[in-house]
Parts: C-alpha cells; structure tokens; sequence
C-alpha cells in the first residue's frame, strides 16, 4: 500500500530516472572544465534509494562544459551547495544564476541540469554547459 511520502518519492525518482535516461540518450557529453577529473555519471550510475522516509540531500555539484568561466566561480553564483535539501526551486535559481553569469559578459549559453543518484538519499546535480548554445535552460 502507497502512502503519499511513498507516491511523492516515487514520482521523484521516476523524475530523476528519466532526466538520465534522456542524458544518456542524447549527444556525446560535454568534455569537462579544464583540470576536471570527474566523468559524466552514467545510468548504470543510479542506485535506488532503498530509505524513502529520508529527504534527499545533495552529494556534490558539479559542472561541465565550461571555459569562458570558471568552475569556481559558477558555484559561487548558485544557491545549491552539497548537504542541501534538494529542492526543485533552488535548481531553477541555480540555472538562472549561470545563464546570468554569460549573459552579463555578453554570452549566450545552454544549460542542461542533469540529477543522478549515487548512494542511497543523495544526489548529485550536474550542469552541462554549452557556450555555442543559446536560448538558457531547459
């Protein structure tokens, strides 16, 4: 028997299982920022939270693709830090604030969130961006 907690942490991976199915799907990864060791998650990545009374929490942050602006200072700009509540606002804040990064300097870019589960209740909240992209976030 569902109860609502189960529903909504049903409909939440379900949510997250479908953003990396269609970033595996879609065009080759971006290559990382410079001096960046870590690869993009894959879907053999995910592992199913096994507790779903517990909230989810972000693991790590991360971001790729980009050259024009460092790392550093993207993850200055957003509100989304690891140890957060993942939350669906503060991921639309985040985009907004990268978007606003380049458009400042006078850059379009495309960002594309991505969310993979690495251990069980946590997340990792990856950015791909693509600086010949334009038209902000999806």
């Amino acid at each position: 028997m569902f109860n609502k907690s189960t529903a909504m942490a049903a409909t939440l991976m379900t949510a997250l299982l479908l953003s990396l199915a269609a970033a595996a799907a879609g065009p080759d990864a971006m290559a990382p920022a410079p001096g960046a060791t870590t690869a993009l998650p894959k879907i053999a990545d995910a592992v199913d939270p096994k507790n779903d009374t517990l909230p989810i929490r972000v693991n790590s942050v991360n971001i790729y693709g980009n050259t024009r602006i460092a790392t550093s200072q993207l993850l200055q700009a957003i509100a989304i830090k690891p140890g957060d509540l993942m939350a669906k606002d503060k991921m639309g804040a985040a985009l907004d604030s990268i978007v606003a990064q380049y458009r400042a300097r006078g850059w379009d870019v495309a960002v594309r969130p991505r969310v993979s589960h690495p251990k069980q209740n946590f997340v990792d909240v990856n950015f791909l961006i693509d600086e010949q992209g334009s038209g902000g976030h999806d």
